[in-house]
């Protein structure tokens, strides 16, 4: 690509060889990295060690992923005796939490210090989300 762009300069117009420069840094990193893997990886017993140490690393991110989409969805859902015990007999919920009455209220600003006030408490900004949807699904 750099014979090919110092031979026909003239000819390519500037945007071009412009955009074709900035695609050497890449280039090459890339070129790098193929011949680093390729001393690396000389032996069989070297490329499977290789694949091994890659598929931890997406077994140990995949485990991440699980455990922080469980923590999420265990922080969004109320345990089974707070359902049990917020079920009325008529079949409807009663408001248990300030942003659960908050809602029922339909006020913004109660709504508005009962988020504050989740965020204070440790609440990530997906589970005060989380807490909040659930709130207006119930209430709102």
């Amino acid at each position: 690509l750099v014979k090919l762009l110092q031979d026909f300069k003239g000819i390519l117009p500037a945007e071009k060889v412009e955009k074709a420069q900035r695609r050497q840094p890449a280039m090459f990193a890339r070129a790098e990295m193929r011949r680093e893997l390729a001393l690396a990886m000389k032996t069989p017993a070297e490329v499977l060690q290789a694949e091994q140490v890659l598929k931890e690393a997406v077994d140990a991110r995949k485990a991440s992923k699980k455990q922080v989409s469980e923590a999420s969805r265990m922080a969004s859902q109320p345990s089974q005796a707070s359902q049990a015990e917020a079920k009325i007999p008529n079949g409807k919920k009663e408001p248990q939490t300030q942003l659960e009455r908050a809602v029922s209220a339909n006020d913004k600003q109660l709504i508005k210090e009962a988020l504050n006030e989740l965020k204070a408490s440790g609440k990530s900004t997906m589970e005060t989300s989380l807490l909040y949807a659930a709130a207006r699904k119930d209430f709102g």
